[in-house]
């Protein structure tokens, strides 16, 4: 008889403390470190959203977390997105399930794990497809501010893209002018150091998110970007970001397998608009995707603050290994490879411009023009065969020495003037370069001193070890 009360007193604990947790249309995960309240809230048609309340945070209110996009056609691409249907919590974890149809009998499962840990709160999605259908799809987890918060009030922090004012990092680039003016940042986590954004407040509050575990698989032709539209399941990146579109409210989000959006205008001077990359997973019968996206909510942060925590944040979490590398080997195989693309043409010897870094049998447009300096390096590439044949006394050592020594004189014998008629030439004939954009091996004063400030150290050197350059 002992044993029964005891089991019913272990059961009534259990049903109190899950009635605290989960009141009819609301069921509570806890509170974050800054004291807000993050919940599950069931609306009138018995869908469950998410809610984020309280403290200094910004009140984030999510009532459709379950979101697909389907691709089908250019022309016909549809945002698919529901609340929950099923809601349950068990100890520190909620577990969340929707279902998303998209029609021909094909079905997306979502499964989200939700949990808490001291400023961070994390979710862990699943998604399955039942049927198949041309096309591709991809998800997102997405939190929407409230509306009371304006784009022009909030600082956006992506390592190595964008630390708030954008001003100074051009109009075309991924963190820049045009972007922030669009009120639309989203970056594919491939192109930033860490997987990391995250939106400062002018109360001090903030919220970072980190993708904690970043793969990056991709193919040889998505890497190309060549093709606006591509679907294939090996696609294992995300995209993340901050954007406001029309009237709606800013909103946080993370996609898999991520698009890029860019705005500004086109290559060398192109017309101005809006360029998508997309990538999506077939949808076929079958096939899962799962990633899992973190958020820490920071609190008295000032935005230098957010910048040095969320990355201090982000370092932990990754906890990126060390890979050793043998560095000689390395150097070596470098010196090796700049050696062999130097060009002898005509009695003359140089670095040439532009080398292609993929196979061809064409012939780069400028492949005999030579340039001082910035992006051409003639003089300081010469100089680092000169300082290796130093180190190697056999035949790779002396040809290397040759060529170094050939790219200076050629050099000096094409641009013999003073002023300097250019800082660069045509190696095929030895004068001054007449194809397109003559204006890369113009007299520039950065390129011209930059290259000769080399020749000198590397004329010292010389006289230091004996050897005279009359």
């Amino acid at each position: 008889m002992k044993k029964y009360r005891f089991c019913g007193a272990i059961l009534a604990i259990f049903v109190s403390f899950s009635s605290s947790a989960q009141t009819g249309d609301r069921v509570e995960l806890g509170s974050l470190a800054s004291g807000a309240t993050v919940s599950f809230v069931r609306d009138a048609g018995g869908k469950w959203g998410v809610e984020i309340n309280g403290g200094k945070d910004p009140r984030i209110l999510q009532p459709k977390p379950a979101q697909v996009e389907v691709f089908r056609t250019e022309e016909d691409i549809r945002t698919l997105a529901t609340g929950y249907d099923v809601v349950e919590k068990s100890g520190a974890v909620v577990e969340a399930r929707a279902e998303v149809s998209a029609g021909d009998s094909v079905v997306f499962r979502v499964k989200d794990r939700w949990s808490l840990s001291g400023a961070v709160l994390s979710v862990a999605r699943t998604v399955d497809v039942t049927g198949n259908a041309s096309g591709g799809f991809n998800s997102s987890v997405v939190l929407t501010l409230d509306r009371s918060i304006n784009w022009t009030d909030v600082n956006c922090f992506a390592p190595g893209a964008l630390y708030g004012d954008p001003t100074f990092n051009g109009d075309r680039s991924p963190g820049g002018t045009a972007n922030y003016a669009a009120r639309h940042f989203l970056m594919r986590e491939d192109i930033l150091s860490a997987p990391l954004f995250a939106l400062s407040f002018s109360n001090g509050a903030s919220v970072s998110m980190l993708n904690p575990s970043p793969r990056g698989d991709s193919t040889v032709a998505e890497t190309r970007l060549v093709s606006p539209v591509m679907v294939d399941a090996r696609f294992q990146f995300g995209a993340l970001g901050a954007w406001q579109t029309d009237d709606r409210p800013i909103e946080l989000g993370f996609y898999w397998p991520g698009p890029m959006r860019s705005t500004g205008g086109g290559p060398r001077g192109g017309a101005a608009g809006t360029r998508w990359m997309r990538r999506y997973h077939p949808i076929t019968q079958g096939v899962t995707h799962s990633y899992e996206v973190r958020f820490r909510f920071g609190q008295n942060e000032s935005f230098r603050d957010l910048i040095r925590n969320s990355w201090r944040w982000a370092w932990n979490t990754l906890n990126p290994a060390v890979t050793y590398v043998d560095v000689e080997q390395v150097r070596r195989t470098l010196i090796d490879q700049l050696a062999s693309v130097v060009l002898t043409t005509n009695g003359r010897t140089a670095m040439p411009f532009v080398i292609a870094t993929f196979p061809t049998n064409a012939v780069q447009w400028n492949y005999t023009m030579t340039a001082m300096g910035f992006v051409g390096k003639s003089i300081e590439s010469a100089d680092q065969l000169l300082r290796e044949a130093d180190r190697d006394p056999t035949e790779r050592g002396r040809m290397m020495r040759e060529k170094g020594l050939a790219i200076i004189s050629s050099l000096i014998k094409a641009l013999s003037t003073v002023p300097l008629q250019g800082t660069g030439y045509d190696v095929a004939t030895g004068e001054r370069w007449t194809g397109d954009h003559p204006e890369w091996v113009a007299p520039w004063l950065r390129n011209a001193t930059e290259d000769m400030r080399v020749l000198m150290r590397a004329y010292r050197r010389e006289k230091a070890l004996g050897r005279e350059h009359p």
